[in-house]
């Protein structure tokens, strides 16, 4: 029987605690405690705003080029950056004998990130919102507006542990704690740093090896194009103009929203604002989108824009 408890929603902000029962999602496995960890890449950290900081720790969007990467990851809102100050981590503290659902989270803007916890194997049970049968790994790879729940047994020594967020599409490390926090066995030194430092990668999570719990009812026929609907949305990106197009249109906000547009009724599906990017689809059929992006070097998330890339359906 799962219990119901409170635990610590950790943020990249701020902390707040929530009922467990207002987060919960129902999946095959019983854990004691819940976390969430949130990745962000801090970019720019010579040009920081320390202006309220901590709540302030990024270069202002309009003053980072297009090419920078990163300094480094925070986890929940706590890390270090080459050359900055030793500044405290983020700790999260369990008990041994216990296991743990954590809800991982990639909220960077720009990599990929191979997460992993020294010494620690992690059990996928969850990947974006869809419950997976239980799959053991010890690195997980995760891109852009990913979400993975997994389990974490506390069956090690009583100790301090690293938990690594690398990079995965620039170099970087974690000299000096960067790209890192704590994971603290209650009884462990609380002003000590681990000083465990190696955990290769042996098992890291490849996502065709994860399978639904339970039937999954998917619509259309199981093969390329056996949808009523097909759309390929092809994205390029102009390295003059900096812009990105999805089928030769670029996205430019219209003076009226699409949403008011259709409310209006004064207009067709077809004399929508932004000419090209609304597509109209039938009612009660099933659509299939498919959007290869063959010049980036990461997986695009569609759930969030994160290439300015939009489309109105």
């Amino acid at each position: 029987m799962i219990p119901t408890v409170t635990y610590t929603m950790l943020t990249t902000v701020c902390y707040s605690e929530l009922p467990f029962s207002e987060w919960y999602s129902p999946v095959p496995f019983s854990f004691d405690s819940y976390y969430v960890a949130g990745l962000v890449s801090r970019v720019g950290a010579s040009n920081c705003d320390t202006t309220d900081a901590p709540y302030r720790y990024h270069a202002i969007a309009y003053n980072v080029g297009a090419a920078d990467n990163p300094a480094a990851i925070l986890i929940n809102g706590l890390g270090r950056y080459p050359g900055g100050p030793d500044v405290p981590l983020s700790v999260i503290t369990v008990e041994q004998g216990k296991r743990y659902r954590f809800r991982l989270i990639n909220m960077a803007c720009k990599p990929h990130i191979l997460f992993s916890i020294v010494n620690h194997n992690l059990t996928v049970i969850e990947a974006d919102g869809q419950t997976t049968l239980p799959l053991v790994v010890n690195e997980i790879p995760i891109y852009v507006g990913q979400r993975y729940s997994f389990i974490l047994e506390a069956n090690q020594p009583v100790d301090n542990y690293w938990i690594r967020a690398l990079p995965g599409s620039y170099a970087s490390n974690f000299t000096n704690g960067l790209n890192s926090a704590i994971l603290r066995y209650v009884g462990a030194g609380p002003e000590t740093e681990p000083i465990n430092s190696t955990w290769p990668p042996v098992n890291p999570l490849i996502e065709t090896n994860l399978h639904a719990y339970g039937d999954s009812l998917v619509p259309g026929l199981p093969y390329p194009g056996g949808a009523d609907v097909s759309i390929d949305l092809v994205s390029i990106m102009d390295n003059t103009s900096l812009l990105f197009y999805m089928n030769g249109e670029t996205y430019r906000p219209p003076t009226t929203p699409v949403l008011l547009q259709i409310l209006s009724g004064a207009l067709s599906a077809s004399q929508l604002a932004p000419q090209g990017l609304v597509y109209t689809l039938p009612l009660n059929k099933v659509v299939e989108i498919s959007m290869p992006t063959t010049f980036l070097n990461t997986p695009v998330s569609t759930s969030h824009g994160s290439c300015k890339m939009f489309a109105d359906l």
